[in-house]
């Protein structure tokens, strides 16, 4: 039976090194994006970005390490009925360009969770949804997390827990930076409302 292949000292310079990057690529953009003026305008990017763009972000962001691993596996076992996956994704996204991103984007508003505030004229309705979406979050962020660290120690040997730390600290320090950049926005949002009024 062939021996499990560890980490050299090159591969562990080149993981570090492309962590560091990810880690780079957020503060660079913290750091540009102070010079936005709202967290809408930080959000939707004043509303005037191209749709390849937005349709390019939207499809990355549904790309996971469970999408990348599991999708081989799954038409390997089950053959081309993945497929259907495919035609009922595009049928979905369709519909929804159609028929719920107007209303969105009629009523200004940045999130689902708001059009419910507005329908339903509850906020505790928004909190809820928002609180069950948070859930399902991050028991999806967990498995996320866990399967490339998985595949990781099955081909190279590198500790299962490590790599589990490792990309949890960059996506925290990541997350951190944005979310510290939406908080100073809101700030100089109430402050510019404050010195109006």
């Amino acid at each position: 039976m062939e021996s499990i292949k560890t980490f050299s000292i090159a591969d562990y310079v080149i993981l570090a090194c492309i962590l560091t990057i990810s880690s780079g690529i957020g503060v660079y953009y913290a750091v540009v994006s102070r010079k936005r003026r709202s967290s809408k305008e930080f959000l939707l990017a004043g509303r005037n970005m191209g749709a390849v763009p937005v349709a390019t972000s939207l499809a990355v962001s549904f790309v996971s390490s469970i999408t990348v691993i599991g999708t081989p596996a799954e038409v390997y076992l089950n053959g081309c009925m993945f497929s259907f996956y495919a035609v009922n994704y595009l049928t979905t996204a369709i519909i929804a360009a159609h028929f719920f991103l107007p209303v969105f984007y009629n009523l200004g508003i940045t999130s689902v969770y708001e059009y419910l505030e507005i329908r339903f004229k509850s906020k505790a309705c928004r909190i809820v949804s928002c609180c069950v979406f948070i859930v399902q979050t991050l028991l999806y962020m967990g498995i996320g997390i866990y399967a490339p660290s998985l595949a990781l120690n099955a081909v190279t040997g590198f500790p299962l827990w490590g790599s589990v730390l490792t990309v949890g600290l960059v996506c925290t320090f990541y997350t951190s930076i944005v979310s510290n950049l939406l908080r100073i926005q809101k700030e100089r949002e109430r402050a510019s409302v404050g010195k109006i009024v």
